[in-house]
């Protein structure tokens, strides 16, 4: 014969009366004890595996949106771009948001080297879409013409104005190294030209990164994950070759890309701190 196995069971089983049925059915306290520490032990786990699976989640979305949606940051960037063109010269340029005199509707930030053979004043030509607009130099620092030794050492910055109304970006906060960073530009004969990178290096006046950048890059945007502009693109660092030591030859750095500060517009270009927005 089967040997009878207690049941568990509770005055509160029979809604409070202690009965004949309760009288002979033994209560198995043990299993009641296990079977609460079951319930709590359950619910535990449960709890902590929603608090891993919340944390998780909150990582991973702060991964994803430190990430910039390259598509959606270049789009947004292609409708304040222009091709800059003085003489024979010819780089990018990018509206930003900034105070303007009355008469003109948008500011253009380039280097001031693709400028350098226009003087203060002087007419530019600017490209947008495939349609062909006019931009006046109203400052540049330096002034006059520059050469490849002078980079280094000069703030190499222009202000354009123009008359027609564009899309200007907005200037963005100081980044941190290794932020994931968009250049727009047109190097050679590409135009709206897209590579990326991260901030490589943080310098008072200067970024660097190494997203690729070539010749005709130079005045264009340095963008952040959300599309604002950090700075504007102003040069490849080189050196001599140390290999062929008789030849005049000039190594450019791999993956080192120097990066104006938009900063340097409020120092040299706007004769009244206050006036500017990129401080």
């Amino acid at each position: 014969m089967a040997k009878r196995r207690p049941v568990v069971r509770s005055r509160f089983d029979t809604n409070g009366i202690w009965g004949d049925l309760a009288a002979t059915d033994a209560v198995d306290y043990r299993r009641t004890w296990i079977r609460a520490v079951s319930r709590r032990l359950f619910i535990a786990i449960n709890l902590l595996l929603t608090v891993v699976l919340v944390t998780l989640s909150v990582i991973a979305w702060n991964l994803i949106s430190t990430q910039p949606n390259v598509p959606e940051v270049a789009s947004k960037a292609m409708l304040s771009m222009f091709q800059v063109e003085c003489g024979d010269s010819a780089g990018s340029g990018f509206a930003v948001e900034m105070p303007l005199p009355s008469k003109y509707k948008t500011g253009i930030i380039t280097a001031a080297h693709v400028v350098d053979t226009c003087a203060k004043g002087e007419k530019v030509t600017l490209r947008y879409q495939d349609r062909t607009f006019t931009g006046i130099v109203a400052k540049k620092d330096p002034d006059g013409l520059i050469t490849n030794d002078m980079l280094d050492n000069i703030n190499d910055v222009a202000l354009i104005y123009c008359v027609e109304e564009f899309p200007a970006l907005k200037p963005a906060p100081e980044p941190k190294l290794g932020d994931p960073v968009v250049v727009v530009g047109n190097p050679w004969d590409y135009t709206n030209y897209v590579t990326t990178g991260i901030i490589s290096n943080v310098s008072v006046d200067t970024y660097m990164t190494d997203a690729a950048v070539n010749e005709g890059n130079s005045g264009g945007p340095l963008l952040d994950n959300q599309g604002r502009v950090l700075g504007f693109v102003d040069s490849r660092p080189y050196r001599p070759s140390t290999i062929q030591t008789n030849a005049d030859i000039n190594v450019y750095g791999d993956g080192l890309s120097v990066v104006k500060r938009l900063r340097l517009v409020c120092e040299h270009i706007f004769s009244r701190a206050a006036a500017c927005p990129y401080n």
